[in-house]
């Protein structure tokens, strides 16, 4: 049962704070570099794979594999026009492009979830939760207030974990709390965001 702090809470009251933002900007930095190798990858299969006859043979050069295709200098339209020729070579090189844009997107996505700061709002019952932008850094502009009732914390603040995961009501995907961040006010945090909540319960209990 949440504990009743709304005569205690009359300001905002920090209870966790990120430290090391350097290292999530590196991560960014591993992503665009991650995304950058695999284009190349496909771009350079892309290149190979022009100067390759519908039979699998090298032509003699590859301005002639351009020019027998009509002079198209259109990438994509080129693209399209070998799947038929080289389907194998081009599943590949589509893979390769996949790879490349799904890692970055899930990567990035997952930067947007970890947690920067978290200040229990005056009465106690919601907190701002604020998070990291796609770049790894932080605004104090980006936050979000829940109460109190729609969050469940799935670890406590003392276990052996690099990241406490957050459950919020009504959200697919969880936030995630850098446990080598700064714990303020650790027994209020405990007593409030660092609780257990039977979040299902509670739903059908409303209805």
């Amino acid at each position: 049962m949440d504990t009743d702090l709304s005569q205690l809470i009359k300001k905002e009251t920090p209870l966790y704070e990120l430290n090391n933002y350097t290292l999530y900007r590196v991560l960014f930095v591993l992503v665009i570099m991650n995304y950058i190798f695999w284009t190349f990858c496909a771009n350079l299969l892309y290149m190979f794979y022009a100067g390759v006859d519908a039979d699998g043979n090298r032509l003699r050069n590859l301005h002639e594999s351009k020019k027998e295709k009509n002079d198209d200098t259109s990438f994509i339209r080129t693209w399209f026009q070998n799947i038929g020729q080289n389907s194998r070579q081009t599943l590949i090189q589509g893979g390769f492009f996949m790879i490349g844009n799904i890692t970055t997107i899930v990567v990035m996505y997952v930067l947007t979830r970890c947690v920067s700061f978290v200040r229990l709002m005056p009465g106690g019952k919601d907190v701002k939760l604020g998070t990291l932008n796609i770049f790894g850094g932080s605004s104090p502009n980006r936050y979000k207030i829940i109460s109190l009732s729609d969050l469940s914390s799935m670890q406590h603040r003392e276990q052996k974990v690099t990241f406490l995961t957050l459950r919020a009501r009504g959200e697919k995907f969880i936030y995630l709390i850098d446990t080598d961040g700064r714990f303020m006010n650790k027994d209020i945090y405990d007593q409030t965001i660092g609780m257990q909540r039977n979040l299902k319960k509670d739903k059908i209990a409303m209805k």
